[in-house]
């Protein structure tokens, strides 16, 4: 970045100074990485500026996953604040969330992480919902080819977090992952989130979700989801009990 090429660049005019002393230019050095890692931090995590609108983070489009985990190798200790793309507000950084929670549980151990629960951070409650909740929920807009593209990405992630060990089946129920998927994705049926879900627990299709109603996941997506999330929902109904 910039800042970063400005910063080496004032390291260089120091080092050409003749009347730098030894004990100077050792402090100096110490805070030029002081420098880089405030940097590193405020630039991949944007904490306080971190907005759908205007992004200017974490890009999985301009930036590979083996670059960045060979920056946060680098600078661990930025990792240890909860980081915002937790939140799963961006289509650009959100195919990061696996690397994050992978370094996190590398890093640090469940004391330094007491709100956590052994997953780096997966299942930290922030506005309301961990992780998990919000990777069913997340939605895009009005947009069908924008919550499309969520959608196939936040299915990526979950999948690479089951198989991390990260996704447990009982999370499904212990969380309402079902409910959280339908409840904010009326205009679009997040498709492949779903077939994950059932896939994790097809006791959903069934399982009623009020216990006071006993309503089914049939029920809720005829009341609240798409036709065409109905009809997945259906067609998913009948193959589980064919398959019985």
């Amino acid at each position: 970045s910039s800042d970063l090429d400005e910063l080496i660049r004032k390291l260089g005019d120091r080092d050409d100074d003749d009347n730098v002393s030894p004990m100077t230019h050792r402090i100096t050095v110490n805070d030029f990485v002081d420098e880089i890692q405030q940097t590193v931090r405020r630039d991949l995590f944007l904490f306080w500026g971190h907005r759908r609108d205007n992004y200017t983070g974490l890009n999985s489009d301009l930036i590979s996953e083996e670059e960045l985990e060979n920056i946060l190798r680098l600078f661990p200790e930025v990792l240890r604040d909860h980081p915002l793309l937790f939140r799963c507000i961006s289509l650009e950084d959100c195919l990061f969330i696996p690397l994050f929670v992978k370094l996190r549980m590398e890093f640090f151990s469940a004391h330094l992480l007491p709100n956590d629960d052994e997953r780096g951070g997966l299942m930290t409650i922030f506005g309301g919902r961990n992780t998990l909740q919000r990777l069913m929920m997340a939605s895009h807009g009005e947009s069908i080819n924008d919550n499309k593209l969520l959608d196939e990405r936040l299915c990526k992630v979950l999948r690479r977090l089951k198989e991390m060990g990260c996704i447990q089946t009982s999370d499904v129920q212990k969380y309402n992952l079902w409910e959280e998927l339908w409840f904010r994705n009326r205009i679009y049926f997040p498709e492949m989130r779903f077939l994950f879900l059932v896939e994790c627990d097809a006791t959903i299709l069934t399982r009623p979700t009020n216990n006071l109603k006993k309503y089914t996941a049939l029920h809720d997506a005829a009341a609240y989801t798409t036709p065409r999330g109905f009809q997945l929902v259906l067609d998913a109904i009948i193959r589980s009990f064919s398959m019985s």
